[in-house]
This record gives C-alpha cells, sequence and structure tokens, in this order.
C-alpha cells in the first residue's frame, strides 16, 4: 500500500504561477513555476506523460460540465456546445502576464507522475518525480482550460499527434509565441 505524502511528512511546495513552453530541442513541455518557496522550479513532461494524464484533465471538465457524462447519459452534442461556451469564457479571461523565469538547473525535476485530485471547485495536481520534492497547483475551472488551451497551442507546434484534443478545445486557441501566458 503507498502511503501518502502527509503521512510520509515530506515537503509539499505549492506552485503559484506557472508559464508553459514547449523545448523543441529537448522535446518536452515545460512548465516554469513560480512556489511558495524560495526558487522557482521547472517541470519537464514528456509526450508519454502528458497523453496519459490531459485525457483525465478533460474528463474532469466534461464531468464539470455534465455530471451524466459518466453514466453515459450525457447528450453529446449539448455537452459539446456546453463546452465550447465554457472554453470561450477561458479564453476571453486569459490576461498576458509576465513569464515566469527559468528556474536553476538544480531546480529542474523530470515529472514521473502526476496524480489528479478534485474538488467541485478546483483540481489538485500533484507533481512527482524522482526528487523528494512534492509539486502542487491548484487550478479553478477556468485556469484549467486555460492551461490546457496552452497546451494544446503547444502541442501543435511540437508537431505532435493531435487525435487527443476534442473539438471544443481544438476550436479555440492561443496564441503563445506572443503571449508566454501565465496562470495563477
Amino acid at each position: 500500500m503507498a502511503a501518502n505524502h502527509s503521512e510520509l511528512n515530506e515537503p509539499v511546495i505549492e506552485i503559484q504561477r506557472i508559464t508553459t513552453r514547449f523545448d523543441q530541442f529537448e522535446d518536452r513541455i515545460v512548465i516554469h513555476a513560480e512556489t511558495t518557496g524560495p526558487e522557482n522550479v521547472s517541470l519537464w513532461m514528456t509526450q508519454r506523460l502528458l497523453l496519459r494524464l490531459i485525457p483525465h484533465l478533460l474528463d474532469r471538465l466534461d464531468h464539470l460540465i455534465s455530471p451524466q457524462h459518466k453514466s453515459g447519459t450525457a447528450n453529446k452534442r449539448t455537452d459539446t456546445l456546453m463546452q465550447t461556451f465554457a472554453q470561450q469564457s477561458a479564453c476571453q479571461t486569459l490576461d498576458w502576464q509576465a513569464p515566469v523565469q527559468e528556474s536553476a538547473p538544480d531546480r529542474h525535476y523530470l515529472v514521473s507522475s502526476v496524480d489528479i485530485t478534485a474538488t467541485e471547485q478546483q483540481t489538485r495536481l500533484i507533481f512527482k518525480s524522482l526528487c523528494p520534492d512534492t509539486l502542487k497547483l491548484v487550478m479553478l475551472a477556468a485556469e484549467l482550460r486555460q492551461w490546457l488551451m496552452i497546451c494544446h497551442s503547444l502541442w501543435g507546434k511540437a508537431q505532435w499527434p493531435m487525435h487527443i484534443w476534442p473539438v471544443w478545445i481544438t476550436e479555440q486557441d492561443v496564441d503563445t509565441s506572443r503571449s508566454k501566458v501565465s496562470l495563477h
């Protein structure tokens, strides 16, 4: 049985603001994160990890829009329209901010897994790597939508297969070349 982080008394570093980018040389998504600690951190995520993570986050948004989604009784067309409207709303509230600066080389983490927990209001991501530090990012639904929209745009720049993205994300895109958008 795996113990949770509070049982092990491992330090949890809380992430306050992020900037997500695609690193062409590494062929990975990197999240530069401003934390409650004294230093920024960089979280590196492979396409393989993201291919497992993103569908769970998209499902999370499906369940927020339509509780019937889980039982299979949802109307797919209505749900897609509702998702499109929610995504447009999140798009319109995405403001430009100065990007989070890259961390020192010893504060880079190759993420090996991500635990997801959710409440009605927020989604919590716990990033794990081979290092003992645990990093936590909490996002409201609109912030999660914004981050997924940014990931989708970077995904296209990476020329990775687009099959995981639903129509309601592909219709909304953000210009990451200008924005280097940060969430907080």
